[in-house]
C-alpha cells in the first residue's frame, strides 16, 4: 500500500467489527473508502476526527487494488460543518448526496471545500444554490452560464435554457418552459466565477425563487432530493 496524505470531507461512516470504522471520503480526485482500526476504543483520539462534515487533510495507505479498503492511519481536522444550524444542514443535505453518488464527479470538490470554509447561517442558502449550479454543470446538462447558447455574446442575456444555457434578446425562446427574472439571471451568470464573486455580486433576496426551480429541476432529472 502506497501512503499519501489527501484532503477530503468525511461523508460517511459505518460500525466494522468490534472497534473498527468503515469510512467514506470525498476528495478532489474521487471516493476512497478506508478502514479506521480501532478508533471506536475508548482511548482512541481519531474518532474525533472521522465525524460527518468534517474536512480535513488525512494520512492513509491506499490500497492498490480498488476493490480492497484503504487503511486511515491518522488525520486531522480542519473543521467541522455546523449540522444543528438548519441552513447549513440544507446544505449539507444537497452536499452528501452528491458525495455518496456512485459515479461522483471530481470537479465538485474544490468548490465544497470553498464552501466549507465561507458558509454561516447568513450566506448557506446562497452556496447551496451556486453548488447546485455548479454540479449541474459539471453534470453536463448546462452548456454555458454566461453568454448566449447560439451567438457567444454576453450582451442583453433575457433567459437561461438548462437544455443549452444562457440566451440572448435575438435568440431566447418565444415560449420558454420558466421566464427568469434578471436578479435570477445574475445569479446564474455568477456562477460560473468564484465564490467571493457570487457572494459579492448576487442579489440574496431572489436566491429563494430560483432555488424551488432548480428543486424542481433536480427532482425531475437526478436522484437528489431537497
Amino acid at each position: 500500500m502506497a501512503e499519501k496524505i489527501i484532503k477530503g470531507i468525511i461523508v460517511d461512516r459505518l460500525n466494522f467489527r468490534d472497534f473498527d470504522l468503515i469510512i467514506k471520503l470525498a476528495t478532489n480526485f474521487g471516493i476512497i473508502k478506508m478502514v479506521a482500526l480501532g478508533v471506536r476504543k475508548t482511548t482512541s483520539k481519531n474518532i474525533y476526527i472521522l465525524n460527518l462534515g468534517c474536512l480535513g487533510e488525512f494520512e492513509i495507505f491506499l490500497a492498490k487494488n480498488p476493490n480492497k479498503l484503504s487503511k486511515l492511519k491518522k488525520g486531522e481536522c480542519f473543521l467541522h460543518l455546523d449540522l444543528v444550524n438548519k441552513n447549513i444542514y440544507s446544505f449539507w443535505k444537497f452536499s452528501s448526496q452528491i458525495m455518496h453518488e456512485q459515479n461522483f464527479e471530481p470537479k465538485i470538490f474544490p468548490i465544497l471545500e470553498q464552501a466549507f470554509f465561507k458558509i454561516n447561517t447568513k450566506n448557506a442558502d446562497a452556496i447551496k444554490v451556486y453548488t447546485i449550479i455548479n454540479w449541474i454543470k459539471f453534470n453536463g446538462w448546462i452548456a454555458n452560464l454566461t453568454s448566449c447558447k447560439v451567438c457567444k455574446t454576453n450582451q442583453r442575456l433575457v433567459n437561461f435554457d438548462f437544455a443549452g444555457g444562457m440566451e440572448c434578446f435575438r435568440h431566447r425562446s418565444l415560449k420558454p418552459l420558466i421566464r427568469f427574472n434578471p436578479k435570477e439571471l445574475e445569479i446564474i451568470y455568477w456562477s460560473d466565477f468564484s465564490l467571493d464573486l457570487f457572494l459579492e455580486k448576487i442579489d440574496f433576496y431572489y436566491i429563494y425563487s430560483l432555488f424551488d426551480v432548480l428543486k424542481l429541476f433536480l427532482n425531475k432529472n437526478s436522484y437528489i432530493f431537497l
